[in-house]
């Protein structure tokens, strides 16, 4: 093996003096390169490689030399490769150190901003909703008592459990339900709705039974049960007598 490599490499040396020495006019154009395939100039003379039909040597300058410059080092020469030994495919690239964080970096910023439109959002839509306004003086039975209901939701329930919770006969867990909307100009308006009870309004000295959704008015008496609550829209309005007493 060792004098098969000697007498190689002296062959190599003797066809590169060859190629350097008595080189005609292709050595005079591209001495020093090998072309492949496409035509394309490629590596230096003297540049070895091996395949399935041999070791080759670039020696362009050689008359013994192939087109494209290639000999190889057997006797007689055979034709030329066909192709370039194909080169070791490339390494994927790495991503840059820090890629990751600048990554997690993006998200937390993305969801940040989400968490932010969203809760601005909820809050322009709770500075629309509209508050309740005025007094209900409820007379309950012996127990009569004035409630704020601006201090309470938008959504007032009444029944025997709820926001008003009565004790009188006749009254339904969930009997009914005033609710706080937005009228013309922005305006307030309480709005009463029957649920799982009857309810009758006193308006004017008339009795009307409450079917569906009814705006109340300043003065106007509710009907739940035995209970009755009239509401007051002005909270500073004085109180007749029987909305004074206390419990």
């Amino acid at each position: 093996m060792r004098r098969a490599a000697i007498i190689t490499s002296t062959i190599a040396g003797v066809l590169l003096v060859t190629s350097m020495t008595g080189a005609g006019n292709a050595a005079a154009q591209q001495p020093d390169h090998c072309l492949n395939n496409s035509g394309a100039y490629t590596v230096d003379a003297g540049f070895q490689y091996t395949d399935a039909n041999g070791t080759w040597v670039c020696a362009p300058g050689s008359v013994s030399a192939s087109a494209g410059g290639w000999i190889r080092l057997e006797f007689p020469p055979t034709v030329a490769p066909t192709a370039m030994p194909t080169p070791p495919p490339a390494a994927a690239a790495r991503p840059a150190k820090g890629t990751k964080l600048v990554d997690v970096a993006s998200v937390i910023g993305i969801v940040v901003a989400v968490v932010a439109a969203a809760g601005a959002a909820l809050a322009g839509f709770r500075s629309r909703r509209a508050r309740p306004v005025g007094r209900l003086q409820v007379h309950d039975g012996p127990i009569i008592r004035s409630i704020d209901v601006s201090k309470l939701g938008s959504k007032i329930r009444i029944g025997t459990q709820g926001d008003i919770a009565l004790k009188t006969d006749g009254v339904q867990r969930d009997h009914a339900v005033i609710h706080a909307r937005r009228g013309d100009r922005n305006r307030t308006l309480m709005v009463l709705m029957p649920r799982r009870g009857k309810a009758i309004l006193f308006r004017g000295g008339t009795a009307v039974p409450v079917v569906s959704a009814t705006t109340l008015s300043d003065g106007d008496e509710i009907g739940i049960g035995d209970a009755r609550l009239r509401f007051r829209s002005i909270a500073t309005r004085p109180a007749s007598r029987w909305e004074r007493r206390t419990a």
